[in-house]
C-alpha cells in the first residue's frame, strides 16, 4: 500500500493503550497475538470503531471486535449483563472503546513528529468480512491481532498513522 519506511515502534503505544483499556475499563485480559501489514480494506468483526488522526502525524485508529466480544465488553465497562444491552449500548460502547485507546496514545505522541488530535469516534456494524474501511492513500495500515483467552476470543487494532513533517 505504501513505499515509505515505517518503525514498528510506533505502533507499541496503541498496543499497550488496547491492553490498558479492556483491562481497566472492561476487566478482560488481552494480549498481542500477531501484527501485519494490511493488504485489503475488509473488516472482520461485526462492530468496527473508528477514529481520525489529525496534525503532525495522520492517519486512523480502528478497533473491530466480533458481536459476542463487543456485547460483554460493553457489558463489563458498564457493570451490566450482556443481555441487558441494546443495539445502541454496544455502538456507543465500541466508539468509547476506541476513544479511550486513541486518546491514551496520543499523549505518547506529543513532541514527536507524530504528534496528532483525534476526531470523534464512529461506529459501522456489518458483516464481518463483507464491508470495508478505507484508509488515507500512501499510508501504511497495520493489522495487529488481539486475544482475550478467558473468552475464546479476538478482536483486531488497526493503526494507519504517518508524520505530515
Amino acid at each position: 500500500m505504501a513505499s515509505e519506511t515505517f518503525d514498528v515502534n510506533m505502533l507499541n503505544p496503541f498496543i499497550k493503550c488496547t491492553k490498558d483499556v479492556f483491562e481497566k475499563m472492561a476487566r478482560i485480559q488481552v494480549q498481542r497475538e500477531g501484527l501485519k501489514l494490511k493488504s485489503d480494506y475488509l473488516m472482520d468483526g461485526r462492530y468496527s470503531g473508528i477514529i481520525g488522526l489529525a496534525g503532525a502525524g495522520s492517519g486512523s485508529a480502528i478497533i473491530s471486535l466480533p458481536d459476542s466480544l463487543a456485547r460483554t465488553t460493553v457489558a463489563n465497562m458498564l457493570y451490566m449483563e450482556p443481555e441487558e444491552l441494546s443495539d445502541d449500548d454496544i455502538e456507543d460502547g465500541v466508539g468509547e472503546l476506541i476513544n479511550m485507546v486513541a486518546g491514551a496514545a496520543k499523549s505518547s505522541f506529543s513532541d514527536t513528529p507524530f504528534s496528532f488530535d483525534i476526531s470523534l469516534p464512529m461506529v459501522l456494524k456489518g458483516v464481518p468480512g463483507k464491508y470495508e474501511v478505507a484508509h488515507k492513500a500512501g499510508v501504511p495500515c497495520f493489522e495487529i491481532k488481539f486475544s482475550c483467552f478467558e473468552l475464546g476470543e479476538t478482536f483486531i487494532l488497526e493503526i494507519s498513522i504517518k508524520s505530515n513533517n
